[in-house]
């Protein structure tokens, strides 16, 4: 482990398939010990970029594990990586715990700590004995969650790790990055439509193989002054004054509900939504309002005009060529 306060460095990193550039001048980290989000739509360049990390393509610029450069130092920056790609292939005539311990002699451990990922992931003694064959989207996705963690990596990659899994797969897989936390994992997500907008740290925003944007999810809700939910609740017999009340507020951009409804849903911009929680809540409005809540603004919400807001010219030319994102 070297001393830099980033596990991963991404410096002005270009990769072209011929004359189309994929990737163009891409710059960002990764601080030791958080999830970050690259995020991105389909042909963003994501997917190039995770190659890139592993080692897998060749590129310009300069890409550093752990302080290992990836380009001449790639088995020391590899040895701290755990990978999860977005369509792993397994031998599908092989038993869940043969495959788990053919996988275990290549990285050189041993068949019982390969039992153990596969237990901590929630594939326990009856599921080793199944195919692989017969393995759902989601428990092999487990499968090769558990495969990345066999040599405990300090550095976790995920490319668009819910792609192919059915819903309870999906929550049971952002149950597990959460419980990552305890053991101070840092974690890069590749996903163009993110379900862990709750559990990121800092978000990456590529597209159309440029870095657009990059922060906490709340630096980038309020940049682009993202929406935020109210939901109020008017007292008998006064949801259409409160209904009017609230249609007098120029920032606010939609109310569902209202003038006869029991719920209004106003949508209002971040910045605007403490100016009318004061108009909704100062004395003279208190015998209109039964009960405010709030439901805060999120990277899901708000990806098409995150995306809409830092879009670079059309004009760029960028890759699908070889890029499966």
């Amino acid at each position: 482990m070297t001393g830099s306060a980033n596990m991963l460095e991404v410096s002005k990193v270009w990769k072209s398939y011929g004359r189309t550039v994929a990737l163009r001048d891409v710059s960002f980290s990764v601080p030791r010990g958080d999830k970050v989000l690259l995020l991105g739509p389909n042909g963003a360049g994501k997917s190039t970029m995770v190659k890139m990390i592993m080692g897998l393509q060749k590129f310009r610029g300069a890409i550093r594990v752990d302080g290992f450069d990836v380009a001449k130092e790639g088995s020391k920056a590899l040895a701290r990586v755990g990978y999860l790609p977005q369509s792993p292939v397994f031998y599908d005539k092989l038993t869940v715990a043969e495959e788990a311990k053919l996988l275990a002699t290549v990285k050189g451990v041993s068949a019982e700590a390969a039992n153990a990922k596969l237990a901590m992931v929630g594939l326990g003694e009856k599921s080793r004995r199944k195919s692989m064959r017969s393995l759902s989207g989601g428990m092999r996705q487990r499968f090769a969650l558990a495969m990345a963690l066999l040599t405990d990596p300090p550095f976790l990659v995920f490319d668009e790790p819910l792609a192919s899994i059915d819903l309870r797969g999906q929550l049971g897989f952002l149950e597990f990055v959460k419980r990552l936390d305890s053991r101070g994992t840092t974690v890069l997500i590749a996903t163009h439509l993110t379900g862990f907008g709750d559990i990121a740290d800092k978000v990456v925003v590529l597209n159309r193989g440029r870095v657009m944007a990059e922060g906490t999810p709340r630096d980038l809700m309020a940049k682009i002054n993202a929406d935020e939910v109210l939901y109020v609740k008017p007292k008998d017999g006064a949801e259409d004054q409160l209904a009017r009340l609230v249609e007098g507020e120029a920032d606010v951009r939609a109310i569902e509900g209202g003038k006869g409804g029991r719920l209004m849903v106003i949508s209002v911009p971040a910045g605007s939504k403490l100016r009318l929680l004061k108009i909704l809540l100062a004395e003279s409005n208190s015998a209109l309002v039964e009960d405010v809540s709030m439901d805060p603004s999120k990277i899901e919400s708000s990806y098409g005009r995150l995306l809409q807001r830092t879009s670079p010219p059309s004009t760029a030319q960028t890759a699908t060529k070889g890029e499966d994102d």
